[in-house]
């Protein structure tokens, strides 16, 4: 599948009921097959053998912070696999870095317009505060004439 399609990032083994068992990330299985015993080893036998069984899986209906923050935890030995999106375990795709990134972008790009929006409304509340305490000086001056005026 890696020598027809340098497009595909890993490949996921799944159990009969689509539930992901193993993962084998293209530049691992690359590596491991570029060892000096490696045809020895793995030619002869299939590569689910050696897929990692310890992938980062997710439900596809988390929160997408919460999918972040696990990616970003993950150790440096496996911080670029892909991260695998399930439903009731069955797996629905995969989320390369690159997508993961990507999401952080949106995300980022989100937060900072609301930052703008709440920094344009304070700006506002600002002005209309500034508005009522001139109103309130003007009235008090008014009130303080109209004492003295009467005194």
């Amino acid at each position: 599948m890696f020598a027809k399609d340098d497009r595909v990032p890993c490949v996921v083994y799944c159990d009969e009921h689509d539930q992901p068992t193993g993962l084998i990330m293209r530049d691992v299985f690359y590596q491991r097959m570029m060892g000096r015993f490696a045809v020895d080893l793995y030619y002869s036998k299939p590569a689910f053998q050696f897929a990692d069984q310890q992938f980062m899986k997710i439900d596809i209906f988390e929160k997408v912070g919460t999918l972040l923050n696990l990616a970003l935890q993950r150790s440096d030995s496996k911080f670029y696999d892909c991260v695998l999106l399930t439903s009731a375990g069955r797996l629905e795709g995969i989320l390369t870095v690159r997508d993961l990134m990507s999401l952080s972008n949106v995300l980022q790009g989100e937060a900072e317009e609301k930052r703008e929006l709440i920094l344009q409304e304070s700006y506002r509340h600002t002005g209309n505060i500034q508005h009522s305490l001139t109103e309130v000086r003007s009235a008090a001056a008014k009130t303080s004439s109209e004492c003295i005026r009467m005194r």
